[in-house]
């Protein structure tokens, strides 16, 4: 099966919960503030490059972009491995749509930022340093160095000095390895916007959700996929994919919830231990092996858990 969950440039997820459950408050600079007050009103079109490290390897694409406030259409040039993707997003929903499978995924968006947790960490306030940035897409931008407690950079945002808009960002794990990026190369803050522009329309195209995908991933493995209801308050099935692990494979799936991104992994009953980090919450039935990893490892990941049906 072809079909697949893509990280895109505004899907890049942010990993540093030490960020969010450790700093301390106090304000982000204006700048960013503003970067954020002003990506739902946002108009523009243009290229960029999205780079994704995922284990040893290094994904990256050259997408084209337009943007009309909360509306996006993210689509590929030709020869690009993602050839004929276009993907669509309302504020609310995202459509996207694979050729080779004549397949749309829809997925809910809710109320995150950038696909993450950026916004977030932002209001619960980050260390940060501000800089010149240089010339990013021929336009001049202020660097903002987002912090960790112990001074580690975790991101780096660029941000346009005269619309705010966050024109290329590098995200950091723990040990400073850069992880993922986009960076625009083009950008035009006036581009025409036709009628239609952010729908998909394809003839005979099958509609499939993300809860859907998790469970013809599980098939692919031969268990039963467990997936949280889609009408939980307050958490959002964001991304699935299947995990090949040296001891086998792992379906993985990634929920955004107010806390920050909470993992749910799950193997065959019979598969060895998955080294899952300490404080997750486990349990296992005749069917498979579970563990829920977030923030805030307590309450929240308890109820999810029973939600998944793991006994009292």
């Amino acid at each position: 099966m072809k079909l697949r969950v893509v990280v895109s440039g505004v899907l890049l997820a942010v990993t540093g919960l030490a960020i969010s459950q450790a700093a301390p408050e106090r304000p982000a600079p204006e700048i960013v503030q503003k970067m954020i007050r002003a990506f739902p009103v946002i108009k523009l079109a243009g290229t960029r490059i999205v780079e994704v490290r995922e284990g040893p390897r290094l994904i990256s694409n050259r997408e084209f972009v337009l943007k009309d406030g909360r509306f996006l259409r993210t689509w590929f040039p030709a020869g690009s491995p993602r050839e004929g993707e276009v993907v669509v997003e309302d504020g609310r929903t995202r459509r996207h749509f694979f050729p080779s499978d004549n397949r749309i995924l829809i997925t809910q968006i809710g109320k995150e930022f950038f696909g993450g947790n950026l916004a977030r960490l932002v209001r619960r306030g980050p260390g940060f340093e501000t800089k010149e940035g240089g010339e990013i897409a021929g336009r001049p931008t202020t660097l903002a160095l987002m912090k960790d407690p112990r001074g580690n950079v975790r991101q780096k945002l660029w941000i346009d000095k005269r619309t705010f808009a966050l024109l290329k960002r590098e995200i950091y794990d723990e040990a400073g390895g850069r992880q993922g990026s986009f960076e625009f190369t083009q950008v035009d803050f006036s581009p025409t916007i036709r009628t239609g522009d952010f729908v998909i329309r394809k003839a005979g195209a099958q509609e499939i959700t993300i809860q859907d995908l998790a469970r013809l991933m599980g098939r692919q493995m031969r268990i039963e996929a467990k997936v949280l209801p889609p009408d939980l308050p307050d958490v959002g099935l964001r991304s699935v994919r299947i995990l090949q692990l040296p001891r086998g494979q792992v379906l993985h799936q990634t929920y955004e919830t107010p806390e920050g991104p909470v993992s749910l992994f799950q193997a065959p009953a019979d598969a060895n231990d998955m080294r899952i980090p300490p404080g997750a919450v486990r349990w296992r039935d005749g069917k498979g092996r579970y563990a829920l990893v977030g923030p805030n490892q307590g309450q929240r990941l308890q109820r999810l858990a029973r939600a998944l049906g793991k006994p009292d």
